[in-house]
């Protein structure tokens, strides 16, 4: 779902000089879009994936029920990073869970 997008850009000394020590050893610098699974879309959503319709039979949805409940759910997520922020030596913790239920019922028979 996400992109990685590669930058190449020259030093700033006077910026390089307030990373983290950790940052300066892996030379890598990851920035991510933030957004976790959860809210109402979840954040981050990016809407619906292009379908294309198709009658379906009933029966082979329901079968012989008149109605069914599904239950959806993302599973936690945690994600923890070092702060940004120069001077500022804490993790960063991140966590989300979505959940849904969707009841199918059969109007017509």
């Amino acid at each position: 779902m996400s992109k990685e997008t590669a930058l190449k850009v020259s030093e700033v000394k006077s910026i390089s000089a307030e990373l983290p020590a950790a940052l300066k050893k892996s030379g890598k610098l990851v920035i991510g879009s933030g957004t976790l699974p959860s809210g109402n879309p979840p954040l981050g959503w990016r809407g619906f994936p292009v379908v294309k319709p198709k009658r379906l039979p009933a029966t082979r949805i329901f079968g012989l029920r008149h109605a069914f409940v599904v239950e959806l759910s993302s599973g936690p997520v945690r994600q923890v990073s070092v702060s940004p922020i120069a001077g500022f030596p804490v993790d960063v913790i991140d966590e989300g869970e979505h959940t849904a239920k969707v009841r199918f019922i059969r109007l017509n028979r």
